[in-house]
């Protein structure tokens, strides 16, 4: 039955898919001191020619490790379990200046600060660009580190604040302007942040905790120039700092007691706890994977002068689009996995369905989103399938990913549920959709 419904699956894609395709073919800083030009955002040293950039072979989907590089202008992809290359996500060569920082938003999409540019980009996971979220006309300048907290964007920047956002180019009043000079914001889950402060107009370079709402609470310790801050990934409660003029790598808890100090041979950037348990280092000196304690090079895995923060973002090559349509038991539940893109196990799977009724597959690559049967039906229906739900409530079809499919469209998938607890007789899941490759 299981290999029935995937070969199906197949078909329903491949032939929507090559169906509609066919319808859519038819300065310089030699005077400077470099913790001077780190603040300035110019990369210290002889940079060397910069690296050739590699796409990955196949689409990277899941759990990734995001680091810009400013001398290359790209963001690059590495394992959060060793470190290792997976590929460049983002080529912003000809907009980037001095990358610093790439997050994910809660709209899933990734969000970059150019420090010199001022402005912080926004890109799909696919790494296209998508539009400038803030800039220089929003008075930015200088900016550095970046975080997401309720919704709200909040940006670092060398002239003494930390700027809120509420929407694109919606800049609210300052969420800290203490004096400080902020190098990199982290907020906890509940509301509280901790702030790398490399000594501003009234303050002194450490690491500095604020209450929920941006009042000054303490300072935990004082590394000398620290930048990034990160959550230690195998250790709840500890946090992960880079001092880029003491070249160390501490850890440390919300009391400001360090635990442990790692020793750098060149000034710290970005640091992440690997799964493993090693510690990733990103700065001058390249990319490399250390080991706790003493600093020692396990692997070099990149070379290059302008590595800068790391940050843990989940890439998905599914969006969910909404639009479910709940009964009895709540809302069904549709997601999708691996990208469309040839030899690739892509697998859909339906979840919290009434049990023991029929499921329609529906799939199309128009978004029609329209009023239907008291819920919004979210592709237009270009193929219609009837499939089981089963005792569980749940369908699952996992299908190798055929090759010839032409790439670039759009595929949107939905399932609509024969069940007298929704509105008009049916219930639905929430849509997905993707992009062949």
């Amino acid at each position: 039955m299981t290999r029935r419904l995937s070969t199906l699956f197949v078909l329903v894609l491949a032939t929507l898919v090559l169906s509609s395709g066919a319808n859519l073919m038819a300065g310089g800083g030699a005077s400077m001191t470099p913790q001077q030009m780190e603040e300035a955002g110019i990369d210290n040293g002889v940079a060397p020619p910069s690296p050739v950039q590699t796409k990955a072979a196949a689409r990277v989907t899941g759990k990734v490790l995001l680091i810009p590089d400013s001398t290359a202008d790209i963001v690059a992809m590495f394992s959060p379990q060793d470190g290792s290359y997976l590929g460049d996500l983002i080529n912003g060569v000809g907009l980037f200046s001095t990358p610093i920082n790439a997050v994910q938003g809660p709209d899933g999409n990734i969000y970059v600060s150019d420090q010199v540019k001022d402005s912080v980009y926004v890109y799909d996971i696919a790494g296209t660009l998508l539009y400038t979220y803030a800039d220089g006309t929003d008075g930015l300048d200088n900016i550095r580190g970046i975080d997401w907290f309720g919704g709200h964007l909040f940006v670092t920047s060398g002239n003494d604040y930390v700027a809120e956002f509420s929407a694109p180019h919606t800049r609210l009043p300052d969420f800290i302007a203490d004096g400080s000079d902020p190098f990199d914001i982290h907020f906890l889950p509940d509301g509280r942040s901790l702030m790398s402060d490399i000594g501003g107009s009234l303050t002194v370079d450490g690491i500095r905790l604020y209450f929920a709402g941006g009042a000054f609470d303490k300072v935990l310790f004082t590394p000398q120039f620290p930048e990034q801050i990160a959550d230690d990934s195998l250790l709840p409660g500890e946090f992960l700092e880079s001092a880029f003029t003491d070249k160390t790598i501490s850890d440390f808890d919300i009391a400001g007691t360090v635990n442990q100090v790692t020793p750098l041979s060149t000034n710290g950037r970005g640091v992440y706890r690997l799964g493993n348990g090693n510690l990733l280092q990103a700065n001058g000196a390249g990319v490399q994977e250390l080991a706790p304690g003493t600093g020692t090079v396990i692997t070099q895995i990149k070379t290059g002068s302008g590595w800068r923060y790391i940050e843990e973002v989940m890439l998905s090559a599914w969006t969910d689009l909404g639009n479910a349509l709940p009964g009895v038991l709540g809302a069904p539940v549709l997601t999708g996995d691996g990208a469309l893109s040839a030899g690739n196990t892509v697998t859909l799977t339906l979840t919290n369905a009434l049990p023991n009724t029929t499921a329609f597959l529906v799939v199309g690559a128009v978004n029609l989103s329209l009023p239907f049967y008291g819920g919004i039906i979210v592709p237009y229906p270009t193929l219609i399938v009837g499939l089981p739900t089963g005792a569980a409530g749940s369908i699952t079809l996992p299908a190798l990913y055929p090759a010839g499919v032409p790439a670039g469209i759009p595929i949107y998938v939905q399932y609509w549920i024969v069940d007298a607890s929704g509105p008009e007789g049916y219930t639905a899941s929430n849509g997905i959709t993707a992009t062949t490759e």
